[in-house]
């Protein structure tokens, strides 16, 4: 499910970074202003926030036109992956109860799936002049004016 969604949802975008060296590549050429600052963010705790219903109608909207699995098995396939997964910590089993089960397979492409539609959003903000992101970390420049 993982591949499937990497490969027909996920296309590539100038605001995601693969590896340190692509960032640098897209650095280059950028002037910083006068009214213009760097930001640096860093999303934390990044799977328990994740809007499960929200995330689970994106994948299903846009794979359900790729895919011959219908819209309500892929909807409970994906609620199932991203909710029912329990885990041991020191000798006890805890089931995570918002967000994304942390360690599940999937959590990985379910956030970069809710990741992908807020960096449109950012991105597209008029004071926003480079957005560049590398898992859960940001890198902004805006103008201040």
């Amino acid at each position: 499910m993982s591949e499937l969604i990497q490969s027909t949802i996920l296309e590539r975008t100038d605001f995601v970074v693969k590896d340190v060296f692509d960032f640098v590549s897209k650095l280059r050429g950028i002037k910083i202003s006068n009214d213009e600052i760097m930001l640096t963010l860093d999303i934390e705790n990044l799977y328990p926030p994740i809007p499960i219903e929200e995330v689970t109608r994106i994948i299903v909207e846009k794979l359900s036109v790729h895919s011959k699995i219908s819209s309500k098995t892929l909807e409970r396939f994906l609620k199932f992956c991203t909710t029912e997964y329990c885990f041991k910590f020191r000798d006890r089993f805890f089931k995570q109860v918002k967000g994304v089960s942390m360690g599940t397979p999937i959590a990985p492409v379910i956030s970069e799936v809710f990741l992908f539609e807020i960096d449109r959003v950012i991105a597209g903000y008029p004071s926003v002049k480079c957005y560049f992101r590398y898992v859960d970390d940001c890198f902004v420049i805006v103008k201040t004016s």
